[in-house]
């Protein structure tokens, strides 16, 4: 899952592991989302989300 905070310009990337435990990593606009094995091949510049609302 991925979650946007539009005002920090940040992305916090999701994973529920094996073990149950939620694993997060916040992305900068500097980043590049992966789509891994959910969307394979996708990628998406975390600075593209945010230039959409920034109008």
């Amino acid at each position: 899952m991925w979650i946007a905070y539009l005002k920090k310009k940040v992305v916090d990337v999701c994973h529920l592991e094996a073990d149950g435990s939620l694993n997060i990593r916040k992305m900068d606009v500097n980043a590049i989302l992966d789509g891994e094995d959910v969307l394979p091949g996708f990628k998406l510049p975390v600075k593209d989300i945010f230039e959409i609302y920034s109008e």
